[in-house]
């Protein structure tokens, strides 16, 4: 719910009155209210991609240092199929394209 909240609060204005006249009235969600389900998520159990996304969000309300929170805990849970060393380079290049490197 949380990344389906993410994807729809950032819907661009043209992408939002195309699917008004498409569909009536398009979906809305906030930054905020992503924010909130993903760390509902992230209590119950934490993993990469949600970690991710949180910094996401974080990144996008302008709370930098908890981004990078979130990011640093993202490349400590990377685990799995993934390839780790792509995964954690995709990590690490959201965390210092926001310090301006």
């Amino acid at each position: 719910m949380g990344a389906w909240c993410h994807g729809v609060a950032k819907i661009s204005w043209i992408e939002r009155k195309a699917a008004a006249a498409l569909f009536g009235t398009p979906p809305t969600s906030t930054l905020e209210e992503a924010l909130e389900y993903l760390k509902r998520a992230d209590a119950i159990e934490a993993f990469t991609e949600n970690s991710m996304l949180i910094g996401d969000c974080l990144k996008e309300l302008k709370k930098l240092d908890e981004a990078d929170s979130f990011y640093e805990a993202a490349i400590r849970q990377i685990q799995g199929p993934k390839d780790p060393v792509a995964l954690k380079a995709k990590i690490v290049k959201k965390m210092t394209k926001k310090k301006g490197k």
